[in-house]
Protein backbone atom coordinates (compact mmCIF):
# COMPACT_ATOMS: atom_id res chain seq x y z
CA UNK A 1 0.00 0.00 0.00
CA UNK A 2 1.51 3.27 -1.16
CA UNK A 3 -0.24 5.49 1.38
CA UNK A 4 2.01 8.45 0.55
CA UNK A 5 0.71 8.45 -3.01
CA UNK A 6 -2.91 8.39 -1.84
CA UNK A 7 -2.34 11.27 0.58
CA UNK A 8 -0.61 13.24 -2.17
CA UNK A 9 -3.66 12.75 -4.40
CA UNK A 10 -5.89 13.94 -1.56
CA UNK A 11 -3.92 17.18 -1.38
CA UNK A 12 -4.01 17.54 -5.16
CA UNK A 13 -7.82 17.49 -5.35
CA UNK A 14 -8.43 19.01 -1.92
CA UNK A 15 -10.24 16.17 -0.15
CA UNK A 16 -9.78 14.68 3.31
CA UNK A 17 -9.94 11.15 4.64
CA UNK A 18 -13.36 12.07 6.03
CA UNK A 19 -14.52 12.98 2.51
CA UNK A 20 -13.39 9.62 1.19
CA UNK A 21 -14.97 7.76 4.12
CA UNK A 22 -18.25 9.58 3.45
CA UNK A 23 -18.25 8.35 -0.15
CA UNK A 24 -17.47 4.84 1.04
CA UNK A 25 -20.34 5.02 3.50
CA UNK A 26 -17.91 4.12 6.28
CA UNK A 27 -16.19 5.68 9.28
CA UNK A 28 -12.92 7.59 8.79
CA UNK A 29 -11.07 4.78 10.60
CA UNK A 30 -11.73 2.51 7.61
CA UNK A 31 -9.66 4.79 5.36
CA UNK A 32 -6.86 4.85 7.94
CA UNK A 33 -6.90 1.06 8.19
CA UNK A 34 -6.72 0.73 4.40
CA UNK A 35 -3.71 3.07 4.33
CA UNK A 36 -1.93 1.14 7.08
CA UNK A 37 -2.73 -2.25 5.56
CA UNK A 38 -5.01 -3.33 8.41
CA UNK A 39 -7.91 -3.55 5.98
CA UNK A 40 -7.87 -4.69 2.37
CA UNK A 41 -8.77 -2.45 -0.52
CA UNK A 42 -11.77 -4.05 -2.26
CA UNK A 43 -12.77 -3.39 -5.85
CA UNK A 44 -15.84 -1.50 -4.63
CA UNK A 45 -13.69 0.69 -2.38
CA UNK A 46 -11.16 1.18 -5.18
CA UNK A 47 -13.84 2.54 -7.47
CA UNK A 48 -14.82 5.12 -4.86
CA UNK A 49 -11.18 6.12 -4.27
CA UNK A 50 -10.69 6.54 -8.03
CA UNK A 51 -13.84 8.68 -8.28
CA UNK A 52 -13.01 10.95 -5.34
CA UNK A 53 -9.31 11.29 -6.15
CA UNK A 54 -10.03 11.69 -9.88
CA UNK A 55 -7.47 9.10 -10.96
CA UNK A 56 -7.70 5.94 -13.10
CA UNK A 57 -9.07 2.87 -11.32
CA UNK A 58 -6.09 0.83 -12.56
CA UNK A 59 -3.71 3.14 -10.70
CA UNK A 60 -5.69 2.82 -7.45
CA UNK A 61 -5.58 -0.97 -7.79
CA UNK A 62 -1.86 -0.91 -8.41
CA UNK A 63 -0.93 1.62 -5.70
CA UNK A 64 -3.02 -0.25 -3.12
CA UNK A 65 -1.42 -3.59 -3.96
CA UNK A 66 -4.65 -5.23 -5.20
CA UNK A 67 -3.12 -5.88 -8.62
CA UNK A 68 -0.02 -4.88 -10.50
CA UNK A 69 0.85 -3.94 -14.05
CA UNK A 70 -1.26 -5.60 -16.72
CA UNK A 71 -3.50 -7.26 -14.13
CA UNK A 72 -4.61 -3.87 -12.81
CA UNK A 73 -5.27 -2.61 -16.34
CA UNK A 74 -7.28 -5.73 -17.19
CA UNK A 75 -9.44 -5.52 -14.07
CA UNK A 76 -10.10 -1.79 -14.22
CA UNK A 77 -11.91 -1.59 -17.58
CA UNK A 78 -14.28 -4.35 -16.53
CA UNK A 79 -15.76 -2.13 -13.84
CA UNK A 80 -15.67 0.99 -15.98
CA UNK A 81 -17.47 -0.40 -19.02
CA UNK A 82 -21.18 -0.97 -19.24
CA UNK A 83 -24.50 0.85 -19.47
CA UNK A 84 -23.77 3.26 -16.62
CA UNK A 85 -20.80 4.82 -14.86
CA UNK A 86 -20.40 6.45 -11.48
CA UNK A 87 -20.65 10.21 -11.81
CA UNK A 88 -17.29 11.94 -11.61
CA UNK A 89 -17.43 15.71 -11.01
CA UNK A 90 -16.59 17.81 -14.05
CA UNK A 91 -15.96 21.52 -14.36
CA UNK A 92 -19.36 23.15 -14.50
CA UNK A 93 -21.41 20.42 -12.82
CA UNK A 94 -19.67 20.07 -9.45
CA UNK A 95 -22.47 22.01 -7.74
CA UNK A 96 -25.38 21.58 -10.15
CA UNK A 97 -25.61 17.79 -10.16
CA UNK A 98 -25.30 17.33 -6.35
CA UNK A 99 -27.92 20.06 -5.81
CA UNK A 100 -30.44 18.21 -7.97
CA UNK A 101 -29.59 14.92 -6.25
CA UNK A 102 -30.15 16.48 -2.83
CA UNK A 103 -33.49 17.89 -3.96
CA UNK A 104 -34.50 14.40 -5.05
CA UNK A 105 -33.73 12.94 -1.63
CA UNK A 106 -30.06 11.93 -1.76
CA UNK A 107 -28.74 10.52 1.50
CA UNK A 108 -26.03 8.23 2.81
CA UNK A 109 -25.93 4.95 0.91
CA UNK A 110 -26.87 6.51 -2.45
CA UNK A 111 -24.71 7.16 -5.51
CA UNK A 112 -25.08 9.32 -8.60
CA UNK A 113 -24.64 7.43 -11.87
CA UNK A 114 -24.57 8.57 -15.50
CA UNK A 115 -26.28 6.62 -18.29
CA UNK A 116 -23.77 5.61 -20.98
CA UNK A 117 -25.84 3.52 -23.44
CA UNK A 118 -29.38 3.16 -24.77
CA UNK A 119 -30.08 -0.17 -23.05
CA UNK A 120 -33.12 1.36 -21.30
CA UNK A 121 -33.93 4.08 -23.84
CA UNK A 122 -37.46 2.83 -24.46
CA UNK A 123 -38.16 3.43 -20.79
CA UNK A 124 -36.82 6.97 -20.95
CA UNK A 125 -33.20 6.56 -19.80
CA UNK A 126 -30.97 8.22 -22.40
CA UNK A 127 -27.17 8.56 -22.59
CA UNK A 128 -26.09 11.53 -20.48
CA UNK A 129 -28.98 11.25 -18.03
CA UNK A 130 -28.17 11.28 -14.32
CA UNK A 131 -29.61 8.73 -11.89
CA UNK A 132 -29.83 8.52 -8.12
CA UNK A 133 -29.25 4.92 -7.05
CA UNK A 134 -30.04 3.59 -3.57
CA UNK A 135 -27.52 0.87 -2.74
CA UNK A 136 -29.33 -0.05 0.45
CA UNK A 137 -32.36 -1.22 -1.53
CA UNK A 138 -30.39 -3.73 -3.58
CA UNK A 139 -31.94 -6.64 -1.68
CA UNK A 140 -35.43 -5.17 -1.49
CA UNK A 141 -36.17 -4.57 -5.16
CA UNK A 142 -39.34 -5.90 -6.77
CA UNK A 143 -40.64 -6.59 -10.24
CA UNK A 144 -40.69 -3.51 -12.46
CA UNK A 145 -37.90 -1.70 -10.61
CA UNK A 146 -35.03 -0.30 -12.68
CA UNK A 147 -31.73 -1.39 -11.18
CA UNK A 148 -27.98 -1.14 -11.56
CA UNK A 149 -26.44 -4.62 -11.58
CA UNK A 150 -23.12 -6.28 -12.30
CA UNK A 151 -22.64 -9.37 -14.42
CA UNK A 152 -19.49 -11.30 -13.55
CA UNK A 153 -17.39 -13.53 -15.75
CA UNK A 154 -14.98 -15.23 -13.39
CA UNK A 155 -13.19 -17.03 -16.23
CA UNK A 156 -12.07 -13.66 -17.63
CA UNK A 157 -11.85 -11.86 -14.28
CA UNK A 158 -14.21 -9.12 -15.40
CA UNK A 159 -17.58 -7.63 -14.60
CA UNK A 160 -19.89 -5.44 -16.66
CA UNK A 161 -22.20 -2.90 -15.05
CA UNK A 162 -25.68 -2.88 -16.58
CA UNK A 163 -28.87 -0.87 -16.32
CA UNK A 164 -31.94 -3.11 -16.51
CA UNK A 165 -35.51 -3.61 -15.38
CA UNK A 166 -36.11 -6.44 -12.94
CA UNK A 167 -38.72 -8.97 -14.04
CA UNK A 168 -38.09 -11.73 -11.47
CA UNK A 169 -36.03 -13.77 -11.76
CA UNK A 170 -34.37 -12.02 -14.72
CA UNK A 171 -33.07 -8.62 -15.80
CA UNK A 172 -34.40 -7.27 -19.10
CA UNK A 173 -33.48 -4.28 -21.26
CA UNK A 174 -35.78 -1.77 -22.94
CA UNK A 175 -33.98 -1.23 -26.21
CA UNK A 176 -34.31 -1.84 -29.95
CA UNK A 177 -30.71 -3.05 -30.10
CA UNK A 178 -30.59 -6.86 -30.55
CA UNK A 179 -27.40 -6.94 -28.46
CA UNK A 180 -29.42 -5.89 -25.40
CA UNK A 181 -32.14 -8.54 -25.72
CA UNK A 182 -30.38 -11.23 -23.72
CA UNK A 183 -31.87 -11.76 -20.27
CA UNK A 184 -29.81 -12.47 -17.15
CA UNK A 185 -30.96 -14.53 -14.19
CA UNK A 186 -30.24 -12.81 -10.86
CA UNK A 187 -28.46 -15.44 -8.76
CA UNK A 188 -26.56 -13.24 -6.32
CA UNK A 189 -23.25 -14.68 -7.51
CA UNK A 190 -22.77 -14.19 -11.24
CA UNK A 191 -25.48 -11.56 -11.58
CA UNK A 192 -25.74 -9.19 -8.62
CA UNK A 193 -28.06 -6.21 -8.14
CA UNK A 194 -26.11 -3.25 -6.75
CA UNK A 195 -28.88 -0.73 -6.25
CA UNK A 196 -32.31 0.56 -7.21
CA UNK A 197 -32.81 3.65 -9.37
CA UNK A 198 -35.05 5.98 -7.37
CA UNK A 199 -34.80 9.10 -9.55
CA UNK A 200 -33.32 10.32 -12.81
CA UNK A 201 -32.94 13.70 -14.45
CA UNK A 202 -31.57 15.46 -17.49
CA UNK A 203 -29.86 18.84 -17.39
CA UNK A 204 -30.84 20.88 -20.44
CA UNK A 205 -27.36 22.34 -20.93
CA UNK A 206 -26.08 18.78 -21.43
CA UNK A 207 -28.19 18.47 -24.59
CA UNK A 208 -26.55 19.82 -27.73
CA UNK A 209 -28.30 22.79 -29.29
CA UNK A 210 -29.44 22.24 -32.91
CA UNK A 211 -27.52 23.77 -35.79
CA UNK A 212 -29.20 26.21 -38.21
CA UNK A 213 -29.62 23.38 -40.70
CA UNK A 214 -31.28 21.19 -38.09
CA UNK A 215 -33.57 24.03 -37.02
CA UNK A 216 -34.65 24.53 -40.66
CA UNK A 217 -35.29 20.79 -41.00
CA UNK A 218 -37.43 20.79 -37.86
CA UNK A 219 -39.37 23.84 -39.08
CA UNK A 220 -39.96 22.04 -42.38
CA UNK A 221 -41.39 19.06 -40.52
CA UNK A 222 -43.62 21.35 -38.49
CA UNK A 223 -44.94 22.99 -41.66
CA UNK A 224 -45.62 19.55 -43.17
CA UNK A 225 -47.64 18.66 -40.10
CA UNK A 226 -49.60 21.90 -40.43
CA UNK A 227 -50.33 21.15 -44.08
CA UNK A 228 -51.43 17.66 -43.20
CA UNK A 229 -53.77 19.09 -40.56
CA UNK A 230 -55.45 21.28 -43.16
CA UNK A 231 -55.66 18.58 -45.85
CA UNK A 232 -57.08 16.00 -43.49
CA UNK A 233 -59.35 18.27 -41.46
CA UNK A 234 -62.43 16.87 -43.16
CA UNK A 235 -61.31 13.38 -42.21
CA UNK A 236 -60.78 14.48 -38.56
CA UNK A 237 -57.12 13.65 -38.66
CA UNK A 238 -55.47 13.23 -35.26
CA UNK A 239 -52.15 14.73 -36.37
CA UNK A 240 -51.07 17.22 -33.72
CA UNK A 241 -48.56 20.00 -34.30
CA UNK A 242 -45.75 19.82 -31.72
CA UNK A 243 -45.44 22.82 -29.45
CA UNK A 244 -42.51 24.98 -30.53
CA UNK A 245 -40.42 25.30 -27.40
CA UNK A 246 -36.68 25.03 -26.84
CA UNK A 247 -37.30 21.72 -25.11
CA UNK A 248 -38.82 20.30 -28.29
CA UNK A 249 -35.62 21.05 -30.15
CA UNK A 250 -33.59 19.39 -27.42
CA UNK A 251 -35.76 16.28 -27.37
CA UNK A 252 -35.64 16.02 -31.14
CA UNK A 253 -31.83 16.28 -31.19
CA UNK A 254 -31.42 13.74 -28.40
CA UNK A 255 -33.65 11.25 -30.22
CA UNK A 256 -36.17 10.81 -27.42
CA UNK A 257 -39.93 10.96 -27.65
CA UNK A 258 -41.87 13.44 -25.54
CA UNK A 259 -43.12 10.58 -23.41
CA UNK A 260 -39.59 9.22 -22.88
CA UNK A 261 -38.05 12.53 -21.83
Amino acid sequence: MDDKWFKLQQKRVGVTAEDIARELGRDRSVVSKIYTGQRSMTLEFARKFAEVLQVPLSEVLERSGVATGDDAKNIAPSFAEGDVALWAPREGDRRKVPMVAQALGERKGMDIWVVETGAMSLQGYLPGDYMLVDNEQSERVKGGDVVVAQIYDNTKNRAVTVLRRLEPPVLVAASMDPADRRTHVVDGVNVVIRGKVIASWRISEDVRQPSNHERRELDRRLRENESADVENASEKSEIVRPKRRARDYEVWISGASEEGS
